[in-house]
């Protein structure tokens, strides 16, 4: 087999072993610097937040899209270009992900007056499992196509079965609808077709931001234990 190296090359690692030691001491100094001072950019799966994918059938560019979604408060850097046909973007809104207390009012208000006002027992909204109000109510059961057609004129709302007694839910609209409305509205000549709409709330990520911080230093423990036993205890 043909050498990619030749027999005579000689490099001395041992005697640069003092350089290149103090090159990743530095390099490792500036990482916990940065990490610390500067930051890490989370996603939307460690904040919290909304992503929406979107494609149009006719040419779009971003400026519009960007002009579109920006009434809503949304940052220029958070709608992106992703894949190659020029046509498809990513909006992430990170923070808020539920309904606004607009919508809440009406979906209460709209089951007061079907059923009483001291119908409802109850009324939790919970933005960690996407944006689902939990509904508690007095007296009988009522079955869900009943509850459907009291919601009715609360537009893009849907009305879920509960294991539980005497309660159900109620699935809101967010922000996740809140751009999908605002596209198909300012940019309805370009077709827009939503791909994927991913909702997370600040507890979850949370959760998962500090999840995957004790993952990453029990990884490092046990790759510093590999090499203490796999190596000599002065090389590793």
């Amino acid at each position: 087999m043909r050498e990619l190296l030749p027999k005579t090359l000689y490099i001395d690692f041992v005697g640069k072993r003092h350089f290149f030691a103090g090159l990743s001491g530095l390099a490792m100094v500036v990482s916990l610097v940065l990490f610390f001072v500067v930051g890490p950019r989370w996603s939307i799966d460690f904040t919290g937040g909304t992503e929406v994918e979107v494609h149009f059938q006719q040419p779009t560019t971003i400026a519009e899209v960007r002009e579109a979604v920006g009434g809503m408060g949304v940052s220029e850097d958070a709608v992106q270009s992703v894949g190659s046909s020029g046509n498809s973007f990513l909006v992430r809104v990170q923070g808020a992900s539920g309904a606004n207390e607009a919508d809440v009012s009406k979906v209460r208000e709209a089951l007061g007056v079907a059923f009483g006002p001291d119908w409802i027992s109850e009324f939790r909204v919970d933005a960690e499992v996407g944006t689902r109000a939990a509904v508690l109510y007095n007296g009988n059961p009522v079955p869900q196509a009943q509850l459907a057609a009291a919601l009715a004129a609360v537009p893009e709302v849907q009305v879920q079965a509960s294991p539980e007694e005497n309660t159900f839910y109620v699935r809101l609209p967010g922000v996740a609808e809140q751009i999908r409305d605002v596209l198909a509205n300012e940019l309805a000549a370009k077709e827009p077709v939503i791909d994927r709409a991913d909702s997370v709330g600040p507890k979850v990520g949370g959760n998962l931001r500090e999840a995957g911080l004790v993952s990453l230093m029990i990884t490092i423990g046990l790759l510093l234990v590999y090499v203490a036993i796999r190596f000599d205890f002065s090389f590793a």
